[in-house]
């Protein structure tokens, strides 16, 4: 993803988002890293292995519609909020102890220490430094609310589980803002977060989902974080992976379990062995685990 500090609160940290997701850049503008310097779009590849899992794609203009509307959700828009919503909780952090807007509320001829005055005075004074917390954000906010509505309203077009899908995406970015700044791991696990619901949005726009692939998703999102950690989770990996195959084995798909097998064995055996072949790991290891997702999303629906 590109730099996190772009608000101007804190310097760049490219090596340290490292998952490859739609971002914000100047007001509502949203920009897309066509050459993303370590993965290529994984959000995108989810969306499409939900939409090949529903295995209902008629070829209409409206299904074009939908797989547009799908991807400007999954990808673009919620990860621009995510990445918004995280500079915001640097902003806010860096805030703190910035000035704090005076606001004075009064009830006519309520005494100055009575006790309903004294309640007053405290949330007058909770009042005055959120709004001062909302001044040092510099517009971020306003940018974080219009994209959110957006994204709201283009995932209601998509209809079906979308719109509840999404809101629970926005309610946890709308925390992320409202927290702490994430460290290295949270952020990875966000954008595994963006990844699974990806996946849901591809699968629901065109088909409910069910809990074969909710499993799916979830194991797909494990992958994802283990894979993109500095340095990666070989365990974790190995076991989203495995968890896959013995879903897709499960469902009677025993070629398609042993082909996600197989496909694991690269990015195992190509592990970085430092931080300097992190970079070279990302990009020769994507194309496998891209694969055994598609493989994943075949054999839910034609089981081979």
């Amino acid at each position: 993803m590109s730099a996190e500090g772009r608000a101007g609160e804190a310097p760049p940290e490219r090596d340290s988002w490292i998952a490859a997701s739609g971002q914000v850049a100047r007001w509502i503008g949203v920009e897309l890293e066509l050459h993303a310097p370590r993965t290529w779009h994984g959000p995108t590849w989810a969306m499409l292995g939900g939409v090949l899992s529903s295995g209902d794609v008629p070829l209409t203009l409206r299904s074009l519609v939908l797989l547009a509307v799908a991807w400007l959700v999954s990808e673009p828009l919620l990860g621009s909020s995510l990445l918004l919503a995280m500079q915001i909780g640097r902003m806010r952090q860096a805030s703190r102890g910035a000035a704090v807007a005076e606001v004075r509320w009064t009830i006519p001829y309520a005494r100055p220490d009575s006790p309903a005055q004294r309640a007053l005075d405290r949330m007058a004074a909770q009042t005055g430094r959120a709004l001062g917390e909302w001044r040092a954000l510099q517009g971020a906010g306003e940018r974080w609310l219009l994209l959110a509505l957006i994204t709201a309203v283009l995932s209601a077009v998509a209809g079906g589980y979308v719109p509840l899908v999404v809101l629970v995406a926005l309610v946890v970015t709308l925390l992320t803002a409202l927290g702490r700044p994430p460290r290295s791991g949270a952020r990875e696990a966000m954008a595994a977060g963006q990844f699974m619901v990806a996946w849901l949005v591809g699968r629901s726009t065109f088909a409910d989902p069910d809990y074969h692939t909710l499993l799916a998703g979830l194991a797909l999102a494990v992958v994802w974080y283990a894979w993109t950690r500095r340095p990666p989770l070989a365990a974790a990996l190995a076991a989203g992976q495995l968890l896959q195959a013995g879903l897709l084995a499960a469902l009677h798909a025993p070629l398609l379990a042993g082909a996600v097998l197989l496909l694991t064995v690269p990015p195992l055996v190509l592990l970085p062995e430092g931080p300097s072949s992190q970079r070279t790991f990302l990009q020769h290891t994507q194309p496998y685990l891209m694969a055994s997702l598609l493989a994943v999303a075949w054999g839910l629906v034609w089981p081979v």
